[in-house]
């Protein structure tokens, strides 16, 4: 398939391949077109190659460098003179260093050296010349590109200018020249902000810099910030443009080449200094206007050209009882019949009077309040004209009445007012805008703890109760409430009289009280509010780092369209895909699940049920491997949102467990040992993809195995002998599991069978009996390098436990058998029990011995034929009843006529005793192919399975195994759900303190579990390295009260890789057990023995009687396991370890590196000595 790259619209990229060497030819061509992205020409010649008239039709050239006539620089040469700058890569065998000079001295876009593994060669080959016809598309389309927008930014009306996408001007049109005074050639190619220097003075973004900035951000430097598409637009004050201050409207915008790809931005500057001005004169006459007539008594009107009111003034309410939204946009004719009814011909008349253009001048009305009440009002009017034409009328009501009428009503609003005020909820104060105390209400009282809340009116500064860290937000509200900006509501901190410290919400507006500016505020008591806030927000980031924080990976996905909302770390340990890759997208996008069928189907459960619990699927992941998972998913509600709360364990390990688990199980149904050996070997060949296994038995004189069963390049080969003495069946015998991942004939030399097999890799396994002694060895062999994951030495151990079962059970039957063969004369005079069953009848037919096995007669069963039914009822035991059944089935369907099956099983017989039975059956089909009959004899062999008792304790180990590594870290991750579950529920922090315990707890097990499995079995499984000993040192992992010294610089161990553990285990032994540790300090000396390592701390120190108990596996207060690893860690370059602390004062660990083992070395990395 062809890459979708739109760079290329999706075409074939055409190349010329020139190389004297046809057989490269060939392959080069078929190298890169098996992919299809590319088209090849190829050409023996560059001579042949400079004079086709095609060379101008390829997007690049591949060149070999030594060719007759014309070499390769001399082809780059001509090509470039006649050509141009076609992309041409140098492809040549030759690795002479002044070559790759002169290439690329003269215009070789990449130089690439044959060699090597094919495959790679020219993956890399296709990778320089994709990168090569890239950048020359990209530069072409970028030059382009330019030259377009710099011809469109000429001409221009405004100011205008563009930057690249590094930010560098690439276009200055003349507008910003004359704003600016700064000409083109002095601006194109700066950058760094260079361009904002002629407006501001300085280097800082401008809005162009901003375009990917959320609002808020670019809020900062611009009002009134909007945008529009793709575009950004924002106004600002430019202080510098040639030493004058300008106020300008700028737009900017992202623009792109033909292929859709962002290249750069542009920005347009308009100077609106004079529209702004304009606009602030309109405005202030305005604002001057409405302040008027908002605090008039007199209803104020402005009336459009029909005369509808588009502005009333608030005291219409007090006036006539409207309020004005409800008069707002009405017609004249529509308020006839009612505020004007008493006066309809003389309001008819005015009006009329008014669209002529007249102006009416105190003209006294009876008008009708919304409560039916009359008044009298002068009436006042102003038609405006605009270019002689009417567009509509300013009129203003004055209420006639007497002034005490007036302050009748004024004091009766005053007491309503005061009534409120003293009942309201809320506190009430009116301050100055210094904050003086001018009135308080009685709850101000109540809020704050005062007992006499007249005492503080003229005597109290409202500053005095708030803290002082909010002062400067207080006084700064007070400016906002002064200028006009009132009624927004904002929060402090007060400290009551009676020494409590609360929150309060409040709200000021500006009024006049006493003839002085001043502020009315609001005040509410938010304290228990804000604390609930506090609580929750609190509780949702502990939630957040649960779930961030979680070993087990977790996803929530939304419910209503399957797109992943969030996903945690683990989650993307275990998968190694980005958040960028998931977030936003939902399963099918990603290709996360393989089997749509299998996936659909989970989905299908999950709407069925609500939810899905151990739900087996296979995942893909970024790697696109693929993975065996357990999906748990539940439906939880956010915030009034559905999603889907996922819990997943990638269980491919323990999949593969089973798979061996399995294999071994089938083996148990083999008969025959060596056939259950052979299919053993074979599926471990296969599954591991080597190229021998072999299970040898170790003779009495433990030097020679005999090949009990084997498999080499697909070839059975058995009964065969080989001396172990220096190989590494010799190291397997003597020191158990080995794995050498590659070069095995170098590590042991005197092997000539394996360097004659051309054998790298090597894996080995002793086969222990029931009592401990190795009889065997199992060998997996590879002609390759190979690598297996941690658990496979837990899952070879335990097939390694199966196949010592069974050479133990070889041995036995052996015996079982020499004791058959005496035997064997008197079971041919033995009647054995014979059957036949006739498939359309359903009856069995027994013989006398059948009944004699099952401990009846044929008389007491009612002669020898009998139905399935009641043979199974009777006779079978009830848990073998399906066994049986199944075989007779498989007997029933089989094509083959001499189809023959054994199985053992369970009968009672009629004195209700139980025994076992070996079963063996064959059929009978007529001459259409259908089975009429199946037949068989029973033999009971009762006595033989006790002699294979022995065999089944042997497999207890195999079950102990099994148990100890699947068992218990199941159960432990089963807890880590039911509390992560249980916690999900829960909304009371002290049960979520319980749960968050508890699955701490579980999820430490676990860890000391797997931790220690994993560590122990990685120990020695790799050679040992040298490392630098500063680089493992856990500085990293110090907690903030402890601090760290180190006198180690240029000291290199020879060590396993697993040394950094070391250090580790020792930083965690002085945490956990030092109780009061803040200072350890880690340093070296030469000793006669060797090369010392101090670990020293300050904490409590190790007792006497501890010292080397310390070291044992399973002592001590945690897991028992941290120290026993670091002495066996160590101990396989021979290095040892030892505590000489003095108890109360510190623990002392000396690591004792011998000679040989360590180097010290100098700055530049020599060697100085060891």
């Amino acid at each position: 398939m062809i890459r979708p790259d739109p760079l290329f619209n999706n075409r074939q990229i055409s190349l010329l391949y020139v190389d004297d060497e046809e057989d490269l030819l060939s392959l080069g061509k078929a190298f890169l077109e098996r992919t299809g992205e590319f088209r090849v020409d190829i050409l023996n010649s560059a001579l042949q190659a400079i004079n086709s008239s095609k060379i101008p039709t390829y997007d690049a050239i591949i060149s070999d460098f030594q060719m007759p006539e014309m070499d390769g620089i001399q082809f780059l040469k001509a090509v470039r003179e006649k050509f141009g700058d076609v992309p041409f890569i140098l492809f040549t065998g030759r690795g002479r260093e002044e070559v790759v000079i002169e290439a690329i001295n003269n215009g070789a876009d990449f130089y690439l050296q044959k060699g090597g593994d094919p495959k790679s060669l020219f993956a890399e080959l296709s990778h320089k010349v994709i990168q090569a016809v890239r950048s020359k598309t990209i530069e072409s389309s970028l030059r382009e590109s330019n030259k377009r927008l710099l011809d469109f930014i000429n001409f221009l009306p405004d100011a205008t200018f563009a930057i690249n996408r590094s930010g560098e001007v690439i276009a200055w049109n003349r507008a910003i020249e004359e704003m600016t005074g700064v000409s083109s050639q002095e601006m194109l190619g700066k950058g760094n902000y260079e361009y904002s220097i002629p407006f501001y003075g300085y280097r800082r973004p401008i809005l162009i810099d901003l375009i990917e900035e959320p609002d808020e951000k670019i809020s900062e430097f611009y009002t009134k910030g909007s945008r529009i598409g793709e575009s950004v637009i924002g106004e600002s004050n430019l202080p510098h443009p040639k030493g004058t201050s300008i106020y300008v409207l700028a737009k900017a915008c992202r623009f792109f080449n033909e292929e859709g790809e962002n290249i750069g931005a542009i920005e347009s500057i308009r100077d609106i200094t004079e529209f702004k001005k304009s606009e602030l004169k309109i405005r202030e006459s305005e604002e001057r206007f409405r302040t008027m007539a908002d605090r008039s008594f007199d209803v104020t009107l402005i009336l459009n050209a029909e005369m509808k009111p588009t502005y009333i003034s608030p005291a219409v309410e007090s006036v006539i009882g409207y309020k004005p939204e409800e008069l707002l946009g009405k017609s004249y004719s529509d308020v006839l019949d009612t505020v004007f009814s008493p006066c309809r011909e003389d309001f008819l008349s005015t009006i009329q009077k008014i669209m002529k253009g007249e102006i009416i001048e105190d003209t006294e009305f009876q008008i009708c309040r919304k409560d039916g009440s009359l008044l009298y009002v002068n009436h006042y009017a102003v038609p405006i004209i605009k270019d002689g034409v009417f567009s509509g009328a300013q009129a203003s009501l004055r209420v006639v009445a007497s002034r005490k009428a007036i302050e009748k009503a004024l004091k009766e609003t005053e007491g309503k007012f005061r009534a409120l005020i003293d009942q309201s909820l809320d506190g009430i104060i009116i301050i100055d805008f210094s904050g003086n105390v001018l009135f308080v209400n009685p709850r101000i009282g109540e809020i704050i703890g005062h007992p006499d809340i007249e005492a503080l009116v003229g005597t109290s500064n409202v500053l005095s109760f708030i803290l002082p860290e909010f002062h400067d937000q207080v006084i700064y509200d007070f400016n906002q409430v002064k200028n006009g900006t009132d009624s927004y509501l904002v929060n402090y901190q007060v400290k009551t009289c009676d020494n409590r410290t609360i929150w309060i919400d409040c709200a000021g507006k500006k009024i006049t009280y006493g003839g002085i500016p001043s502020m009315l505020v609001s005040i509410h008591d938010v304290t228990d509010r804000k604390e609930a806030i506090d609580a929750l927000h609190e509780s949702d980031l502990t939630l957040r780092n649960i779930f961030k924080d979680s070993p087990i990976a977790i996803t929530l996905v939304s419910a209503t369209d399957g797109k992943f909302i969030q996903i945690n770390d683990a989650f993307l340990k275990n998968t190694g895909y980005s958040r960028e890759m998931i977030i936003g997208k939902n399963a099918e996008e990603i290709g996360i699940f393989p089997d749509i069928l299998r996936y659909r189907e989970m989905v299908t459960s999950y709407k069925n049920n609500t939810q899905v619990s151990g739900f087996e699927i296979p995942c893909k992941i970024a790697s696109g491997e693929e993975r065996t998972c357990l999906f748990s998913s539940s439906l939880i509600v956010v915030k009034g949102n559905p999603y889907i709360l996922t819990f997943i364990e990638d269980i491919t390990e323990q999949k593969q467990a089973e798979f061996f688990h399995q294999a071994i199980i089938k083996s148990y149904g083999i008969v025959d040992e060596h056939k259950s050996l052979n299919a053993i070997i074979e599926t471990l060949s296969a599954y591991l993809k080597a190229d021998g296994v072999l299970i040898g038995e170790v003779l009495p004189d433990n030097e020679t195995v005999r090949i009990i069963s084997s498999i080499l390049d697909g070839e059975n080969i058995t009964d065969t002998y080989y001396n172990i003495k220096g190989t590494p069946c010799e190291h397997v015998i003597k020191n158990g599991f080995s794995l050498y991942p590659d070069n095995i004939s170098n590590l042991f030399p005197d092997a000539k069978n394996l360097s004659d097999l051309q054998i790298q890799g090597y894996i080995g396994a002793p086969l222990p009996n029931s009592e401990g002694k190795v009889i065997g060895i199992l060998c997996i062999l590879f002609r390759h390098p190979f690598q297996v994951s941690e658990t496979f030495q837990e899952i070879l151990e335990i097939i390694a436990v199966r196949l010592a079962v069974d050479i133990e059970r070889i041995h036995i039957e052996q015996t079982l058998r020499k004791n058959q063969a005496v035997l064997s004369e008197a079971m041919n005079l033995a009647k054995l029990a014979k059957w036949e069953y006739d498939v359309d009848t359903g009856l069995f037919l027994f013989n006398e011995n059948f009944y004699q096995l099952y401990g009846t007669t044929s008389e007491r069963e009612g002669g020898n034929l009998m139905s399935a039914e009641k043979y199974a009822k009777d006779f079978l035991h009830p848990a073998d009843l399906s066994l049986v059944s199944q075989e007779i089935y498989k007997a029933i369907e089989a094509k083959d006529p001499g189809y023959t099956s054994h199985l053992e099983h369970r009968i009672i017989r009629r004195d209700g005793e139980v025994r076992y039975i070996s079963v063996r059956i064959a059929i009978i089909k007529d001459k259409s192919g259908r089975t009429i009959k199946t037949h068989g004899v029973n033999q009971d062999i009762t006595e033989r399975r006790k002699s294979e008792e022995a065999i089944r304790k042997a497999n207890n180990q195999l079950n102990l195994l099994s148990s100890i590594t699947r068992h218990d870290i199941l159960n432990k991750i089963t807890g880590i759900r039911g509390y992560l579950a249980v916690m999900e529920m829960e909304n009371s922090d002290q049960k979520l303190n319980e749960y968050l315990h508890r699955t701490r707890t579980a999820t430490d097990v676990i860890q000391s579990h797997i931790e220690f499995t994993r560590v122990y079995q990685k120990i020695g499984s790799h050679e040992p390295q040298w490392i630098d000993l500063q680089s493992v040192m856990p500085s990293a992992h110090l907690p903030e009260s402890i601090s760290m010294i180190l006198d180690i610089r240029h000291v290199i161990l020879y060590a396993d890789p697993l040394l950094e553990r070391v250090f580790f285990n020792l930083l965690d032994n002085s945490i956990r057990h030092g109780k009061h540790t803040t200072t350890i300090h880690v340093s070296g000396f030469k000793a006669d023995s060797g090369f010392t390592v101090l670990w020293e701390d300050d904490g409590i120190g190790i007792e006497d009687t501890e010292k080397e108990k310390i070291f044992e596996r399973g002592y001590g207060q945690n897991t028992g396991l941290g120290m026993f690893l670091v002495r066996e860690i160590l101990s396989l370059t021979d290095i040892t370890i030892k505590e000489t602390g003095v108890f109360q004062k510190g623990a002392r660990f000396e690591i004792t590196v011998p000679k040989g083992s360590y180097q010290i070395v100098n700055s530049d990395g020599n060697r100085i000595n060891s």
